[in-house]
């Protein structure tokens, strides 16, 4: 296997694999590499550094599965659709000439793209046969009976690993899972809802132009009628007519003018009349919308506004935390580790604006990140571990709320012999240790009076 480190340059993180000497058959792998763009592998270049061949494959924004599992527990419908794109890769492979059996499978080299799910693989010419064993075993450890099917076929696959020649491929694949099972659904993100909102704007998109198709064409009709209505007039009075057409000039105005300003009057009711439904719908639907002809200000409008929104906070958190409690120093701990998805219920957003209360103060010798300037007010709890930094509900322990963090940013751990560390997992703006960039999965020790920085975050450990 080849050695595999890791490079960022100003917008991109890389996995680099070191080439070795040059062998016969092994120079072709590498130029179908970098001279095609292979569906199911993640994007490679070939570059010569002092006089050593490397391969570099472009992980922006894209994560470890391993990482990912560390996080949450996947959806049975998500190891699925990655057993699904193994055996398509390794099919692709052989229609370019190339050893199937080189795709790495170790969970620690596939990456998943988290905003629609996908997987991507690495093709390494100097891999050493048996990596799907690595994969089996860690599938084997996370299946329960969600989906009898996908893990029976799973203990068979791992079966089949255990002979170095077995590759997996379509056919391989068709005869472990026949079909899918009655009922699944094709898989998409971990929550119900997506996972970021570009997808959901997606689906929305045809219904949000009928809208603005709706809203633009009553618009034009009365502003069409009114300047039509200006021609007439101006023909009338400045002279250009005469007579009988004159007169119809005139009357023809008149008419248009009138047409225009009921129809823009109607446009404006209607509108009116939308904007108190949506409104009504959103303060609750106990509430009815006042009767016709019932006049309501638009002070008291806010007003019904403001107390819908605090009896959804007090809904959200309880009433006792919609309350501000009047301590200072909000204390935001990251939720415990492998806790399945349905029971850890919402987590909490650093920088969000909510203040957890403080009970009996600061315990003495406790580690905190406290957070200073833009981060200042956030505190992150460092005695329960291991978590991951990021923004991403579905997969962060710890959210912090601001646009320089990446999904999943960092990951804080005790090691073995009670050392705290961090590890930058990849993060598109870096992660900093008192001043110093850590590379894509690069670790460093944690340490009391050390600055902490994600992405433009800055944290003191005290």
């Amino acid at each position: 296997m080849a050695e595999i480190s890791y490079y960022r340059d100003s917008i991109r993180n890389y996995m680099v694999l070191a080439c070795g000497e040059e062998e016969a058959g092994r120079g072709y792998q590498y130029r179908m590499l970098a001279a095609n763009r292979i569906p199911g592998l993640l994007p490679c270049s070939l570059r010569y550094i002092d006089d050593r061949r490397l391969l570099y494959y472009d992980i922006s924004s894209r994560q470890k599965l391993s990482v990912l599992c560390e996080a949450r527990s996947l959806e049975p419908v998500h190891f699925r659709r990655l057993l699904e794109r193994a055996a398509e890769a390794a099919g692709r492979l052989s229609e370019y000439l190339l050893d199937a059996s080189c795709l790495l499978l170790d969970p620690g080299y596939i990456y998943a793209d988290l905003t629609g799910m996908e997987f991507y693989f690495v093709y390494d010419p100097e891999a050493e046969a048996g990596t799907l064993s690595l994969l089996t075993a860690f599938l084997t450890e996370r299946l329960g009976q969600e989906d009898p099917d996908l893990t029976a076929a799973v203990w068979e696959l791992d079966a089949l690993a255990q002979d170095p020649d077995f590759v997996l491929g379509p056919e391989a694949l068709a005869q472990l899972l026949p079909g899918e099972r009655p009922g699944t659904e094709e898989p998409g993100p971990v929550s119900g809802e997506g996972l970021f909102p570009e997808e959901r704007a997606e689906e929305e998109e045809p219904e949000q132009e009928e809208r603005e198709q709706e809203k633009s064409l009553p618009v034009f009709l009365p502003l069409l009628a009114l300047a039509a209505s200006l021609v007439l007039f101006v023909l009338t009075f400045t002279g250009l007519t005469e007579g009988r057409t004159r007169r119809l000039c005139l009357a023809g105005g008149a008419a248009l003018l009138a047409a225009g300003l009921g129809t823009g009057l109607s446009v404006l009711l209607k509108r009116k009349g939308k904007a108190w439904k949506g409104a009504a719908g959103k303060e609750g639907a106990g509430k009815e919308a006042p009767e016709r002809g019932e006049k309501r200000s638009f002070f008291s409008f806010l007003r019904g506004r403001e107390k819908a929104e605090e009896k959804a906070a007090a809904d959200f958190w309880g009433e006792d935390e919609a309350v501000s409690s009047g301590k200072a120093g909000p204390d935001l701990v990251p939720v415990p580790q492998r806790v399945p998805v349905e029971e850890r219920g919402p987590l909490p957003v650093l920088g969000s604006g909510r203040q957890t209360k403080v009970l009996g103060g600061e315990e003495p010798g406790r580690l905190r990140l406290y957070g200073e300037d833009g981060a200042r007010g956030l505190h992150i709890d460092l005695e329960k571990l291991p978590f991951t930094v990021g923004s991403s509900p579905e997969f962060a322990d710890v959210l912090l709320d601001d646009p320089s963090v990446s999904r999943l940013h960092a990951r804080i751990w005790k090691s073995e012999d009670g050392v705290l560390q961090i590890r930058d997992l990849g993060s598109t703006n870096g992660t900093r240790i008192n001043g110093i960039l850590l590379g894509p999965e690069e670790s460093a020790g944690l340490m009391k009076g050390d600055i902490v920085c994600f992405g433009s975050l800055e944290f003191h450990c005290r």
